[in-house]
């Protein structure tokens, strides 16, 4: 590892990027695992990426409406107690949907 002033070179800074992205998958590969009871592994290993996002978002906008619909559910005292609570975790977007 060599630095140059206290920074990464190009060839370390590309590693590093490369090893955040893969544990962003890691970690929604255990999500989903978890949810399906099955290993992280298997889905790192046979899944697509399109097919892990799909799936995480699907999972995890599940566990996030039934949080929104509880908040809702509180009286506007202890929401405002608790701060807002975001309807969707992963937000689909259709192909006819344009900015604006």
């Amino acid at each position: 590892m060599s630095r140059e002033n206290g920074s990464e070179t190009p060839e370390i800074k590309s590693e590093m990027d490369f090893m955040a992205k893969m544990n962003l998958y890691v970690a929604m590969a255990h999500f989903v695992g978890k949810t399906l009871h099955i290993r992280p592994n298997e889905i790192l290993d046979t899944w697509g990426t399109p097919e892990l996002a799909v799936a995480f978002g699907y999972y995890a906008n599940e566990i996030s409406l039934q949080n929104y619909e509880q908040y809702k559910s509180l009286d506007a005292k202890e929401r405002a107690k608790m701060g807002e609570v975001k309807k969707y975790t992963v937000k689909f977007i259709g192909l006819d949907w344009q900015d604006g």
